[in-house]
């Protein structure tokens, strides 16, 4: 069976892939790859091109003709996207690029919009106005309940945090190292599909990415979204929602392979 090659997220570490890996079926050979630095034996690497370089140079010594299946949690989905726009120039076959709530980096990069959210201001005011004096009251009072509770934790005496592991302080230079590559990463175009798994509770910088969190500006080939109900982008590799994801992998995997048989009998 041909290797899924899985790409860390922003901070480095490939432990959160662990549900995934564990529930995978069918004896498919599986591979994680951590970020350089995380180990502290070397400096982090400052660009999206050299991280995907790297990968690209330990998988082939692993499978070095292809084709290809690349997972990508988060930031690694940006990484995983250049691999495949490097294997594909060199005419490599990518058959499978996975995506887990992947921003473009124009998206992620993005500014608060002053006007847009001015905008939404101005249609929340606009519902005040509908609202009857007894529901304006009941609001007013819950919110100033809110801020009240607010205060008081915040005046409370509070143990200060236990200080980072050691493992934690290099995953946290690892994802600075990121955010630098990021911030002047151009993917361009990429002529290829993806399978875009995305949380249904997004954050603010994913809702305004749009449905496919800007990839419909990059991707020129198909993407199938795969909206992951009751998910946000933390807990995505848990349950319930890494169901969904392991399934979905396993399901496109499954059909992968049976298509591989049937050209190599027909040989």
């Amino acid at each position: 069976r041909k290797p899924v090659f899985i790409i860390h997220g922003m901070g480095g570490t490939v432990v959160v892939f662990t549900p995934l890996a564990d529930n995978l079926r069918g004896g498919f050979p599986i591979y994680a790859f951590e970020a350089q630095g995380i180990d502290g034996t070397l400096p982090p690497l400052e660009s999206i091109e050299e991280m995907a370089a790297l990968y690209i140079r330990h998988m082939q010594t692993v499978d070095p003709s292809g084709p290809y299946r690349l997972i990508g949690y988060s930031g690694g989905g940006v990484i995983a996207l250049e691999m495949a726009r490097q294997l594909t120039h060199r005419g490599r076959e990518v058959e499978l690029l996975v995506m887990l709530d992947t921003l473009t980096p124009e998206a992620a990069n993005r500014p608060i919009q002053v006007g847009r959210e001015l905008k939404r201001f101005g249609e929340k005011v606009q519902t005040w106005v509908r609202l009857s004096p007894e529901e304006l009251r009941r609001r007013a009072v819950s919110r100033t309940e809110k801020i009240y509770n607010g205060l008081v934790d915040l005046v409370k005496v509070k143990e200060p945090p236990p200080p980072k592991s050691h493992i934690e302080v290099l995953s946290d230079l690892c994802a600075e190292a990121y955010l630098r590559a990021q911030k002047v990463y151009d993917p361009g175009k990429y002529d290829g599909d993806i399978v875009l798994f995305r949380a249904e509770l997004a954050m603010m910088i994913a809702v305004r990415a749009g449905r496919l969190l800007g990839w419909d500006d990059v991707v020129t080939g198909k993407i199938d979204l795969i909206t992951l109900q009751g998910a946000d982008h933390h807990s995505l590799l848990a349950e319930p929602a890494i169901h969904v994801i392991v399934e979905e992998i396993q399901r496109r995997l499954t059909m992968l392979d049976a298509k591989r048989t049937r050209m190599l009998e027909e040989v």
